[in-house]
């Protein structure tokens, strides 16, 4: 497949620390946020954007962000800040408090396909879940009752498949939930290592899931995380990967870090490069796309938003969320 790029420019012509982008279903409602300023919403696939306010007329770190389906459920997570969800497609939102009334560094978040389901990750602390879209909270403990650098969640479309990394040089490990957070198996896609684990993904099923290691290498599993294979879409080195999507069925994905971006449409057997920003190295920091791949979203950070489409898009159908994404 090939996207057609175009530079999109919700904060005017100006570089921003872009830090994550969601998107729907069918990619009309995007959703991008970025460091040390303000957030922004698309209801028409880029077209124009509106700057929702959920901490107030005020620049704050947007660390991480995610939508449902259809756009009406929309989360976003402050660093060193709080974390606020709207369902009513961005025209209002409310503070939640997972973790209580105090600051936390939100890196992860994700939702299932009708926002019920609601995985967040703090740095430095504790996971949270949610199964009434927020109005309440519990704390899985993957990794036992202790602190964690969380980083990066993902979850299938019915928050049935749970999925969460911890970038740590001392403890970062890769936990999945196959029963909605009842219960949670360590995965070792490198070995019985500490990793920074700095991106996940999964399909609409759970069945193909994306690991992404800062620096290291990228990692993908087809059958729900039994069994492991490393990629290479920029050759057998060590990269710092930030961002990851996958269409719904897993077949198309993308990933981006320092340096380029690459697109695969075989399950990552096979993966090319793409050029939104020309033939220039930049740091891939957001990825999102719609449930076929046939509208994407990429932001750099420290640079600019960009979107992709292709000529003639097939009929979508949901795309799991993933971290900074929807």
């Amino acid at each position: 497949m090939a996207l057609s790029w175009e530079e999109k420019r919700p904060a005017g012509d100006a570089n921003k620390l872009w830090r994550n982008v969601a998107c729907d279903s069918d990619g009309s409602v995007i959703l991008a946020g970025a460091e040390y300023t303000r957030l922004w919403l698309s209801t028409d696939s880029g077209a124009n954007w509106t700057e929702p306010r959920p901490a107030g007329n005020a620049d704050k770190g947007w660390y991480s962000v995610a939508c449902d389906s259809d756009g009406s459920v929309l989360m976003a997570g402050i660093g060193g800040g709080r974390l606020y969800i709207s369902t009513d497609s961005g025209a209002n939102w409310t503070e939640k408090q997972p973790a209580g009334a105090a600051d936390k560094n939100w890196y992860g978040l994700a939702c299932d396909s009708d926002g019920s389901v609601m995985l967040a990750a703090a740095m430095n602390t504790r996971l949270w879940l949610s199964t009434d879209s927020g109005a309440n909270w519990t704390e899985p403990r993957p990794a036992g009752d202790v602190n964690r650098s969380w980083d990066c969640v993902a979850c299938d479309s019915d928050g049935s498949v749970l999925f969460a990394g911890v970038t740590s040089t001392s403890n970062g490990r890769l936990w999945l939930s196959t029963d909605s957070g009842a219960n949670w198996v360590e995965k070792r896609p490198a070995g019985d290592v500490n990793r920074e684990w700095r991106y996940v993904a999964c399909d609409s099923d759970g069945s193909v899931l994306m690991a992404a290691v800062s620096p290291g290498r990228l990692y993908i599993s087809t059958d729900s995380g039994a069994n492991w294979t490393e990629k290479q879409p920029a050759g057998a080195a060590d990269k710092s990967w930030f961002g990851a999507c996958c269409s719904s069925d897993g077949s198309i994905m993308m990933i981006g870090g320092t340096g380029r971006l690459y697109i695969s449409t075989d399950t990552g057997a096979n993966w090319s490069e793409v050029r939104p920003a020309g033939d220039v190295n930049k740091d891939w920091f957001g990825l999102a796309c719609d449930s076929d791949c046939s509208i994407a979203v990429a932001d750099v950070y420290s640079g600019r938003l960009y979107l992709g489409t292709e000529a003639a898009a097939s009929p979508s159908t949901f795309m799991s969320p993933m971290r900074g994404m929807w």
